[in-house]
């Protein structure tokens, strides 16, 4: 809908966040090892991923919610102190592994084995909502009903009467997620674990309503 430029307008913006529950929770797991020959470092990540399989069973994550991203073998080379050059530290084999769970009571139990079993790096958890999670809706209709409240208070402060909406446009709307990294080094008990979404989603509309004297 196009403003009549005829008549008198006046344009707010509505904004809501609301809080919401993520339909799935993402880890993105890496298994490294460096060895003096390739193949034994190949070996060292196979033996580990075997481990992290054995752990995303007994989870209860199917191989549905499973996906290596990447395998790769390369040089290990290191800066030598005080030195512009590099030297060989061996070979470093890498596999990566894409993880998602359904039921988030299982991440912090996922976390601890993966770091402390597999001796593996985890990038997570990420957070993601559907299309049709409630909370998006939500959001809209509050933000929308304060945009409402704006265009009152204008008009109600200067004796004037809101009347139709001439145009809605929606900003992008935006989702922070919580994050959370895990060396191989951190060490914690299973239940000492809490990873709580405390996820939010936000909503931004532009309305343009007409004005009556």
């Amino acid at each position: 809908m196009v403003p009549d430029r005829s008549e008198d307008t006046v344009t707010v913006s509505g904004e809501a966040v609301v809080p919401a529950v993520p339909d799935e929770t993402r880890f993105h797991i890496t298994i490294s090892a460096v060895r003096e020959r390739s193949e034994e470092a190949l070996q060292d990540v196979a033996s580990r991923s075997h481990r992290l399989d054995a752990l995303l069973d007994e989870l209860g994550i199917p191989n549905t919610k499973r996906a290596t991203t990447g395998v790769a073998v390369s040089e290990k080379r290191d800066w030598v102190p005080n030195t512009d050059r590099t030297e060989h530290r061996g070979f470093e084999a890498k596999l990566s592994v894409d993880v998602t769970i359904d039921d988030p009571s299982v991440s912090g139990r996922l976390l601890q084995g993966a770091v402390e079993d597999v001796g593996a790096f985890v990038d997570g958890p990420r957070w993601r909502l559907d299309p049709g999670n409630t909370a998006r809706f939500e959001a809209y209709r509050e933000a929308a009903r304060d945009a409402e409240r704006k265009a009152k208070t204008y008009a109600d402060a200067l004796g004037l009467q809101l009347g139709q909406v001439r145009s809605i446009t929606e900003s992008p709307a935006w989702s922070p997620r919580g994050h959370m990294l895990a060396g191989a080094a951190r060490t914690v008990a299973a239940e000492e674990i809490s990873i709580d979404a405390n996820l939010e989603f936000a909503a931004s509309v532009t309305i343009t309503y007409a004005i009556e004297r």
